[in-house]
């Protein structure tokens, strides 16, 4: 199966129209592999200029009608061009090179990675904050708890040092100040 598709690959050959003038003949090469990431995307983008086309009515020519001779497309898992036919009979390239759609999407790809980092970076900072205050709010309870305890202390020791330890307890007597 993959020598069919290499010898369709090296069997079609095109050329590029610049004022007029028709370049050498190309011929297009795989940028991407068989499970590549940017597929997908690939996919999307040029089902979506096929749409637009549609849309549009301009004169599609790239379905793949094997059958006939005006085939101009490459579409395998690897490789997808999409043209136009010109009124000349030419063919006109309009979807986006794969190697531009690959260099996009790593660019998106760095991007979300870029902004998964500053979420994750946000979330750790705000879950140190609310730590924090946390243990501030803790601390502040336990040194008014120990201030407290420290209070009633002094005032039971004052008591006992100014009243003095009677038989029935601690205490002062209404008969002592008299």
């Amino acid at each position: 199966m993959l020598k069919w598709i290499n010898l369709f690959n090296e069997g079609i050959n095109s050329s590029v129209i610049v004022n007029n003038t028709i370049s050498t003949w190309l011929t297009p090469e795989p940028v991407c592999r068989q499970g590549d990431l940017v597929l997908p995307y690939i996919f999307l983008i040029t089902s979506e200029i096929l749409a637009r086309m549609i849309r549009q009515n301009r004169n599609v020519a790239w379905f793949l009608k094997c059958a006939e001779g005006d085939f101009f497309a490459l579409c395998s898992e690897e490789k997808v061009l999409a043209s136009e036919r010109t009124p000349a009979g030419h063919a006109v390239v309009v979807a986006v090179k794969v190697v531009a759609v690959k260099v996009v999407a790593v660019k998106v790809v760095v991007v979300v990675g870029v902004v998964a980092v500053v979420v994750v970076v946000v979330v750790v900072v705000l879950v140190v904050v609310v730590v924090v205050v946390l243990v501030v709010v803790v601390v502040v309870v336990l040194v008014v708890v120990v201030v407290v305890v420290v209070v009633v202390v002094v005032v039971v020791i004052e008591e006992v040092v100014s009243c003095g330890i009677s038989g029935d307890g601690i205490g002062c007597s209404s008969s002592r100040g008299s």
